[in-house]
């Protein structure tokens, strides 16, 4: 790859130094038609500013290119958060659904509990079982906290987006 990026490198750098031996011999070829005859001086003078377009016209293509290039990365890191604000919802509700689950068992296992009954569970696998219910609890919290932020990451991505769509107009 190091290889690839030097190799890049040397042709935009010989690219570089051809626009600039072009441009030099332009403008030689400027002077020289300047300083004839007024007619001769006149086709200069379009002829400097049919460059200098071309020259403009160069500059704003390339800040296109960079500007799409730049709107193509964003709209790939907007797909990859909307993916992963996708993939998180889906794990908070299945994470609701099991909170819900072991919170009915729970409270199953209280009531038989309270009132004397003494199941299969005793205190301990209770206690057990109350434990893996915080922990889901927190693993909750922490993935809707998770999914915070990638809101967050998705509506800087749309701004930027969006901003990009107004500069393209």
């Amino acid at each position: 790859m190091y290889e690839a990026l030097l190799q890049q490198m040397k042709s935009l750098e010989l690219a570089c130094g051809r626009r600039l031996d072009e441009n030099m011999e332009l403008h030689k070829a400027l002077l020289s038609l300047q300083s004839e005859d007024d007619t001769k001086n006149l086709i200069g003078k379009l002829y400097f500013v049919v460059m200098l377009s071309r020259w403009q016209e160069g500059s704003v293509n390339r800040k296109y290119e960079a500007a799409l290039t730049n709107s193509k990365w964003i709209k790939a890191r907007l797909y990859t958060a909307e993916t992963e604000i996708v993939k998180k919802e889906e794990s908070i509700s299945h994470l609701e659904a099991l909170l819900q689950d072991t919170t009915e068992l729970m409270s199953q296992l209280n009531d038989k509990v309270n009132e004397g009954q003494n199941s299969e569970y005793t205190r301990e696998k209770i206690r057990e079982l109350n434990g893996r219910m915080k922990e889901l609890i927190q693993t909750k919290i922490d993935t809707e906290l998770l999914n915070i932020e990638l809101r967050e990451k998705n509506i800087n991505l749309s701004f930027l987006t969006n901003q990009l769509e107004v500069e393209k107009k």
